[in-house]
């Protein structure tokens, strides 16, 4: 049930989509700027039994339950907050048997109109076809992100990291609009504890630890990029396959 008025405003309050494997409910209310007012979603994709095939994911890519929800009221507040949890995923290169991703921003309105987020996702059981690539990405690589975003501004990534066992990258930048090519600026830091989960990945022994940062900017559609690169190791080892 839906209704829209002259000034731009929408309402939606109340949609359901009810497949064989998906069920998502929800309502929707955007303003006359066309800024959410209120929304609300619910749903689950799968039926508990491991062959729920996706049309995206990747070839082949199938889950066993997956189970998302995300609320936004403006009159309570300009909080919002999103889940999404992923039983048993697999695809024709990666199997994951649990993927969890929790979010919560804020819905900022009126003059300062902004929107912010802070994004966390851990994982379980990854293992990826190559062996040894499954053995560099490691079984439970988890990150957190931290990102705003206002109108006419870039979008301003304060925060990124990703860890799997002693390996880490921490990053922040800005990305700016399409119509000039995703502009992007920024610095991230490497930081490996332990080669030898890279050995079999480069085909001969490897060993010891490695850190490397960077910063530059670039665009991303125009494929230009300007980097500053710093690396160094302790003890390395490098053998002959």
């Amino acid at each position: 049930e839906g209704r829209s008025w002259p000034d731009g405003r929408l309402s939606l309050t109340q949609f359901a989509l009810n497949a064989e494997a998906m069920e998502l409910n929800g309502q929707l209310e955007l303003t006359a700027e066309r800024w959410p007012e209120r929304f609300r979603l619910s749903g689950q994709i799968g039926r508990g039994d491991g062959i729920t095939r996706l049309p995206f994911g990747g070839r082949g890519a199938r889950l066993n339950i997956a189970q998302l929800s995300a609320t936004y009221d403006a009159a309570a507040g300009d909080s919002w907050q999103a889940k999404l949890d992923i039983d048993g995923f697999e695809n024709a290169q990666l199997r994951s048997d649990d993927l969890r991703l929790a979010a919560t921003g804020r819905l900022a309105r009126g003059q300062a109109e902004a929107v912010t987020a802070n994004i966390a996702f851990e994982t379980t059981g990854l293992r990826h076809a190559d062996p040894a690539l499954s053995q560099a990405i490691g079984p439970a690589p988890n990150g957190t992100l931290r990102l705003s975003w206002r109108p006419g501004a870039p979008l301003d990534i304060a925060f990124l990291s990703l860890k799997s066992g002693d390996l880490s990258l921490t990053a922040s930048g800005q990305i700016d609009e399409l119509a000039t090519g995703l502009p992007i600026t920024g610095q991230a830091t490497l930081n490996a504890g332990d080669l030898t989960r890279f050995a079999a990945l480069i085909g001969r022994p490897l060993a010891g630890v490695a850190r490397a940062s960077l910063r530059g900017d670039g665009a991303l559609l125009g494929g230009r990029f300007d980097i500053e690169l710093e690396a160094a190791t302790e003890a390395l080892e490098v053998g002959i396959a």
